[in-house]
């Protein structure tokens, strides 16, 4: 479980004592945002975003959560993008996941149809190899590697 950002921490628990939640529920509702903001991390949606929340209570549920669990949860992430609309000079935090390199589409860029180039004159075995890949459209022979994997 990733830790809140310490600045992003304070101004949350700013904007619940602005939203009046008492000070029994508020380490509830951080844990909800930690919960979300992991979960956001796992899955690579945008935690700023509304169209996150639903996936997520979505989880919740699936995990057999409880329903008033879920509300507070939601409740809390809301808390938390109201906080992130009103200070839009700071944006939400971004929590790079690990990713895998087969199966990041950045590893898998395709050459431009202008920018290929001409096979050499004296073609050997590897060069065969090189035109053929580069003749798929892909960068170097790492590259379609990694696709054929």
């Amino acid at each position: 479980m990733l830790p809140i950002p310490a600045d992003v921490l304070r101004s949350y628990e700013a904007a619940l004592q602005r939203k009046g939640i008492d000070g029994s529920r508020a380490p509830h509702f951080v844990r909800w945002l930690r919960f979300y903001l992991d979960f956001c991390s796992k899955y690579r949606f945008a935690s700023g975003l509304v169209s996150s929340v639903p996936r997520f209570i979505a989880k919740l549920r699936e995990k057999h959560q409880e329903e008033w669990k879920c509300r507070q949860a939601e409740e809390a992430v809301g808390v938390y993008l109201a906080m992130v609309v009103r200070d839009r000079s700071e944006p939400p935090p971004t929590i790079i996941p690990k990713q895998d390199a087969r199966r990041d589409p950045r590893f898998l860029e395709r050459v431009p149809q202008g920018r290929q180039r001409e096979p050499r004159a004296e073609v050997g075995r590897s060069d065969r190899v090189r035109s053929n890949v580069q003749s798929q459209g892909y960068v170097c022979v790492k590259c379609w590697l990694f696709a054929t994997l």
